[in-house]
């Protein structure tokens, strides 16, 4: 057997232990098929490693034993002249090359447990949870460099070998992704009972009504958005100016134009009303200022209003209200509730 540069025993060890990369299993190949030598070495070290298997759970790596092992079957498969002579202790002898490469082997499997741990308990994945509370906005980047805005009340997590071997992430809340490109990798986000799937774009994911309804806008790129337990048939594709909505309680997925300026009024602190349904605005103030929001009669709620606020305040665009339309707000512990003349 020609001498094997060490990496080959390393890639070998490793393909063993489920550890090459793709361009690490294409480099054993090559190298496999370059000549029966080599092939020859591989089922050798393949065949130790299978003898190992049954006690690979509980395995301590004992060179001193793997030695006596081996020297034992070299005993049972030795005539009785070759018992008497020493000489096939000769560093050139194909046994005493076999011999090496048990033991090089070992130690190589002794080195991966010491580096890559038990795969079934240190290499077990943890969830990162990034979290808002109410009230606050958190801006943070993933381990592939996707900027995540997230709204308050909310949540994201991830596991800590994210961008391994794929790019998943459940949110609950809301939040705005600028997703990097990775490969061609996808980026996948699960929230209540939807998947979202992209590439890289931008996007902003809103979950309201206790995960009833799922809301994803796209601002660039293109955003494949659907039921967690996908069905082509009802995939949607949305493109910039497009928004997806999901119904979880009549289990409907509904394309169509966004047509609301302010659902990224929470991360750029700009509230902008055109002659706005009250009943639109309303509910764009209870997300902003997270608080609750009723109409004391029915009639306030087919008025309109028209108003432009930078960094908005509360009790700034209530005092609009009272003075523009003469509808007047009673606070009840973040409870408000409209009163004021009927709008036909």
């Amino acid at each position: 057997m020609d001498k094997i540069h060490p990496k080959y025993y390393d890639l070998i060890a490793r393909q063993l232990h489920g550890e090459l990369s793709k361009a690490e299993e294409k480099e054993l190949l090559q190298w496999l098929n370059a000549s029966s030598e080599n092939k020859k070495a591989f089922d050798e070290i393949k065949k130790l490693w299978d003898t190992a298997a049954d006690n690979k759970e509980d395995y301590n790596p004992d060179a001193e034993a793997g030695w006596q092992t081996f020297m034992k079957n070299v005993e049972s498969e030795k005539s009785p002249k070759q018992s008497s002579n020493v000489r096939w202790f000769s560093p050139f002898n194909p046994l005493f090359k076999a011999a090496a490469i048990f033991i090089f082997f070992i130690g190589i499997i002794y080195l991966m447990k010491l580096y890559y741990g038990n795969p079934s308990t240190n290499q077990q994945a943890q969830v990162i949870i990034q979290k808002t509370k109410a009230h606050e906005k958190k801006v943070f980047y993933l381990p592939d460099s996707s900027k995540v805005i997230l709204n308050h009340n909310s949540e994201l997590g991830y596991s800590d070998k994210f961008n391994v071997n794929d790019r998943i992430v459940e949110l609950k809340g809301e939040a705005f992704f600028e997703v990097k490109k990775a490969g061609g990798k996808p980026f996948t986000i699960y929230s209540g009972e939807s998947k979202t799937q992209v590439i890289g774009t931008s996007f902003n994911i809103r979950t309201t009504d206790h995960n009833k309804k799922i809301e994803v806008i796209v601002v660039t790129g293109k955003v494949a958005f659907s039921f967690k337990n996908e069905n082509t048939k009802t995939k949607l594709l949305l493109e910039p100016g497009t928004k997806g909505v999901i119904n979880v309680e009549d289990h409907s997925i509904i394309k169509s134009k966004n047509a609301d300026p302010n659902f990224m009024a929470w991360e750029n602190n700009s509230l902008k009303f055109d002659n706005t349904p009250m009943k639109d605005v309303m509910e764009t103030l209870e997300n902003y200022f997270d608080v609750k929001m009723i109409a004391g009669s029915n009639g306030i709620l087919n008025c309109r209003f028209t108003g432009t606020f930078d960094k908005p305040d509360l009790n700034e665009i209530l005092s609009v209200f009272a003075v523009s339309m003469n509808i007047t707000a009673k606070n009840n512990n973040g409870q408000y509730t409209l009163y004021g003349k009927p709008c036909e």
